[in-house]
Parts: structure tokens; C-alpha cells; sequence
């Protein structure tokens, strides 16, 4: 698989600099949509592809057709969380089928 669009999703860029030199940001931290298809063994804070706002969408490409029987949708526990607050994690979740990256889809 391969992330082919976040159509108009703008990936979350937190501005606080991980590597500095001599006092000027080098390198801001960030995860890109494609984090979404790796899969972790293990969810960790931040190893997730955060965006602005309530909605996102993200086109992921197959390499040949497929009939999707299940499909899973990972948040960070509770317990994991440095909060202890997961307010961030998806209420609701769809899944479109597409034959190209320019179409609305079907609901599947």
C-alpha cells in the first residue's frame, strides 16, 4: 500500500524544536500520513499521523483489488497517554472504496 493524497488534510506540526544549533531550530518532529499504514508493534505518543481540525482523509492506494472483510483503527490507550486523556482519538470512522484518487467513492 501507499499513501497517494491526504486531499485537503494538513498534517498537525507541533513548533517545538527537537534539534537546535546555536539557538536556531533545525528539525521540527512531526509524522507524516504514512505512519498510518506501518503499524507499531507498539503505540507510543506521537507515533500516530495527526492532523488539524476534526475531520481528515486520507487516500491509500493498493496494489490490486481487494475485498476488505475488516479493517482496524489503532489510538493510544488511556493508560499509555502522559495525560491520561485521549480526547484526540477518532469518535467516527469511515472507509471508501475508489477506483481512482479523484472520485467521492462508495461507502463501504
Amino acid at each position: 500500500a501507499s499513501i497517494v493524497s491526504t486531499r485537503c488534510s494538513e498534517t498537525y506540526r507541533i513548533r517545538s524544536a527537537c534539534i537546535t544549533l546555536f539557538g536556531f531550530p533545525l528539525w521540527y518532529p512531526s509524522e507524516s500520513p504514512r505512519t498510518v499504514i506501518q503499524g507499531y508493534p507498539v503505540l507510543l505518543p506521537g507515533k500516530c499521523w495527526a492532523f488539524h481540525g476534526v475531520q481528515g482523509t486520507l487516500v491509500i492506494s493498493l496494489s490490486h483489488p481487494i475485498r476488505i472483510s475488516h479493517v482496524t483503527l489503532d489510538h493510544l490507550p488511556r493508560y499509555n497517554s502522559p495525560t491520561g486523556h485521549i480526547d484526540s482519538a477518532p469518535k467516527d470512522f469511515e472507509v471508501y472504496g475508489l477506483k481512482n484518487d479523484t472520485e467521492e467513492g462508495a461507502l463501504l
